[in-house]
């Protein structure tokens, strides 16, 4: 009997000294850069970015944020451009001349949102032909 109890002891100490404390993910909010803005228009603008890390879970939205204060959010104007990391660009239309606008892209995952650098980007004032309706009446 003595000697089933050292096996059974033996075997106990090898299992509990074979488990591991199970190392606890950490899920952080992505990693972002928002990127250039160009081709600066009247009324819109184009722009770039990347989000560059998921923070441990999947990224199930991205977009730039833009609005006329200085530090957008997604409770603002979004644009939406598709889930998962990696560069994504679009266009942002129908805005008002000559406004100062800020701008920065978003992601998202289960940890929350993160957001990239605030660019400023003032749109072109719009001309006006003058003497455009007298040379051509209607």
């Amino acid at each position: 009997m003595k000697k089933y109890l050292q096996i059974f002891t033996l075997i106990v100490i090898t299992c509990l000294a074979g488990c591991q404390k199970d190392t606890e993910v950490v899920i952080t909010e992505p990693k972002v850069t928002t990127g250039e803005i160009t081709s600066v228009t009247t009324t819109s603008f184009d722009y770039e970015s990347n989000i560059t890390e998921d923070g441990g879970a999947s990224v199930t939205a991205r977009g730039v944020c833009y609005g006329t204060s200085s530090n957008p959010t997604i409770s603002d104007s979004k644009t939406t451009d598709g889930s998962g990391t990696g560069a994504f660009s679009g266009t942002i239309q129908k805005l008002t001349p000559e406004t100062t606008y800020y701008v920065r892209a978003y992601a998202t995952n289960s940890a929350g949102t993160g957001y990239g650098e605030v660019r400023t980007v003032k749109l072109l004032e719009q001309k006006t032909l003058q003497g455009a309706e007298q040379a051509y009446p209607g």
